[in-house]
């Protein structure tokens, strides 16, 4: 079945790219396009709407970074109060332990702390602080053997400075120009990696540091650094645009194999595999290459990212996007699929409707900055713009999507991520998104489009075939196990002329328009059938319904003009049609509400709801069995209803695809669906 609105796109030409779905959780923590995840928990005010800032013990002023030991202590650097705060109890708004909290340098001063790390030893713990103003990374030996109990408010080891008392700026081997993000290694050798951001150098350092040195002198601890990332050696400190410079990075992180550095100027986080034997960065978030560096609210842009950590037993990176006032995570840690999957801090990826810092609730951000993952499940985010500390629990994030079927799929909600192959030349490609994966709910569909008040509500979004065009499908269903396709199409050829939906020219811009804004719907009941198969099952409405909200960028909405179209917010001249796989017969479906609304950047929002109605035939087949493969143009149920041996399918189904290039064989299939008994 396709499925399309009555506009289509003004684009030169039809990008042959992968489309990437997100499964979006029917959790209310993290489910985009309802209301954003709201934070359980405050730190630094007195609860969720209020965001002033003081020097009181239970306040803060523009905090930076988050951080625990495996006490479960929780470290905040306080950054314009000059202080680290120390919670060892966090059902207690009040720190137990202060750091500094003095404008100074010295051993028990700082001079706006903006990144923390923690070593956590078998009889020590140690504290590190980039003390940024003062440009020096500081060491706490924060417990002592024999004691759980932190014990230490002055700094004990010193990266970056010779002396406690000096704060010079260098570029040099052990000089350091405004230290941000710190990170940690500890691969349980005789040795820890210390990774230390120089913003100023536009460099990160690397320092061996032996373990067994802790609870020493400062002397004898080797602070001279082993490795530099962004600049060619330990001298120099310009900034660049490439795969082996930075501009001013911010945020990092460290697993065995790959560094994450936030490259904040440059709108970007790049990665750098450990393994191998150079620094040139292997893998870029937020742009489409190491060469380019523009800021976008979008869902694989970025503005101004300040810190980037990983939940690796769920295989989740989340960058603070500090100047999108949101965190974008991502099912994908290798930089392959750089889309993210959902946005903490909004409502969706298009539209930021909850940043600032006017009227803080708890589901706002405000340049967030540190984020800490204390466990699988409970995300910290440092809301700096609102002088606090917010935790989120419950987290839920994606697995691995499961190759071993002919289609992709998505176990929602622990899967949250599949990607859509590329639709080649006269073919579709299709995703299969499995709906069973126990997040099964009871209520209303947040887009109200079934008013029976039972079921269970999901949320998929796919790009379509311009990719700064997005569409989010909302399902509710009464099934328990139910399956969902989503394809696009890339060959508009083969659409009856005809039989084109009312508006839509047989001209290149008509079909071009008009194929950019196709997407192809199956849904599949808890047996494996497919619905609106008059063979098989019922309709579709006596089990599913269905609502879909377009985002359309300015691009697109430009292209509806050039057909004559209203896209001005209220327009009434946008119809809802659907037909076959394809396209040889297409039908208004009128009884569907649509809404315009304005969208960002000179685009527009069409919402469609209350669809239930489908088209018999469609994919065919059992869904997760024999369905449809990626290349698959989804008629198959025209080939497997006529018994052929299996053996003869492949020779059938190129007949099929020859058949289809001309008016009479696109005329067959129009009559195949009339004599099977549908009507639009």
């Amino acid at each position: 079945m396709k499925l399309t609105i009555r506009f289509g796109f003004s684009v030169a030409a039809i990008a042959m790219i992968c489309v990437a779905i997100h499964a979006l959780l029917p959790s209310p923590l993290f489910f985009a396009d309802s209301p954003g995840p709201s934070a359980d928990a405050v730190f630094g005010q007195p609860d969720f709407v209020r965001n002033t800032s003081d020097t009181e013990p239970t306040a803060m002023e523009d905090p930076f970074s988050v951080v625990f030991d495996d006490s479960g202590t929780l470290y905040v650097s306080d950054k314009t109060n000059n202080r680290i705060l120390v919670f060892e109890n966090q059902a207690d708004s009040i720190p137990s332990t202060i750091i500094a909290g003095m404008l100074g340098q010295g051993v028990g001063n700082l001079n706006e702390p903006e990144g923390l790390a923690v070593f956590n030893g078998s009889e020590t713990t140690v504290l590190f602080v980039a003390d940024k103003s003062n440009n020096r990374v500081l060491g706490y030996l924060a417990r002592v053997p024999g004691s759980k109990l932190f014990s230490d408010t002055t700094a004990d080891y010193i990266f970056g400075q010779t002396d406690f008392g000096l704060q010079v700026q260098a570029t040099s081997l052990n000089g350091m120009k405004n230290p941000s993000g710190l990170t940690l290694l500890d691969t349980g050798s005789t040795h820890l990696s210390l990774f230390v951001v120089d913003a100023l150098n536009n460099r990160v350092l690397r320092f061996n540091i032996k373990k067994s040195l802790f609870g020493g002198a400062n002397s004898l601890m080797d602070t001279t650094p082993d490795e530099v990332w962004g600049q060619p050696g330990f001298t120099t400190s310009a900034s660049g645009l490439d795969t082996d410079s930075l501009n001013s990075p911010a945020g990092i992180a460290v697993t065995s194999d790959r560094l994450y550095i936030a490259d904040k100027t440059n709108n970007r986080v790049v990665i750098e595999l450990l393994t191998d034997a150079d620094t040139l960065f292997d893998a870029v978030f937020g742009q489409p290459d190491f060469f380019r560096n523009a800021n976008a609210y979008s869902r694989s842009g970025l503005n101004g990212p300040s810190d980037v950590t990983l939940n690796q037993i769920r295989n989740t990176l989340v960058i603070a996007d500090a100047r999108n006032n949101r965190l974008t995570l991502y099912s994908d840690t290798t930089g392959t699929d750089t889309q993210a999957y959902e946005v903490v801090g909004d409502t969706d990826f298009f539209n930021p409707s909850l940043n600032g810092i006017a009227n803080p609730t708890a589901k706002s951000l405000s340049g967030p900055n540190g984020i800490f993952f204390s466990d699988s499940k409970t995300l910290w985010v440092v809301d700096g713009g609102n002088h606090r500390v917010l935790r989120f629990d419950g987290f839920i994030s994606p697995t691995a999507v499961n190759k071993t079927l002919p289609v992709d799929s998505i176990n929602d909600p622990v899967d949250t991520a599949s990607t859509v192959m590329a639709p080649i030349a006269t073919s579709t490609s299709f995703a299969q998104i499995n709906l069973n994966g126990g997040g099964k709910t009871t209520g209303v569909l947040v887009s109200s489009v079934n008013s029976q008040g039972t079921g269970a509500d999901y949320s998929e979004t796919t790009q379509l075939m311009d990719r700064n065009d997005t569409l989010a499908i909302f399902v509710w269903t009464t099934q328990s196990k139910p399956s969902m396709f989503i394809g696009l199409r890339s060959d508009t050829t083969s659409f009856n002329s005809n039989f084109l939906p009312s508006g839509i020219t047989d001209n290149a811009l008509g079909r071009t328009t008009f194929g950019a804004s196709v997407v192809m719907i199956e849904f599949a009941d808890d047996s494996g059938n497919i619905l609106g198969d008059s063979v098989t099952t019922t309709s579709i409405g006596d089990t599913f319904a269905y609502s879909l909200t377009y985002y359309l960028s300015e691009t697109t909405t430009r292209g509806y003009k050039s057909l004559g179209i209203d896209t001005k917010v209220g327009s009434t001249q946008f119809a809802f049609y659907f037909a076959d796989t394809y396209g040889a017969f297409w039908s208004q479906d009128a009884s569907v509400k649509i809404t315009v609304e304005a969208g960002t950047g000179g685009g527009v929002i069409v919402r469609v709801s209350g669809i239930s109605k489908d088209l018999p035939g469609g994919l065919g087949g059992v869904a997760g069995v024999s369905a449809v493969g990626d290349n698959d143009d989804g008629s198959a149920c025209l080939i497997e209803r006529s018994g052929a041996p299996s053996w003869m399918l492949p020779e059938l189904r190129s007949f099929r695809d020859w058949a289809c290039g001309s008016l009479i064989g696109r005329l067959m299939v129009s009559t195949y669906y009339s004599i099977s008994g549908w009507s639009g």
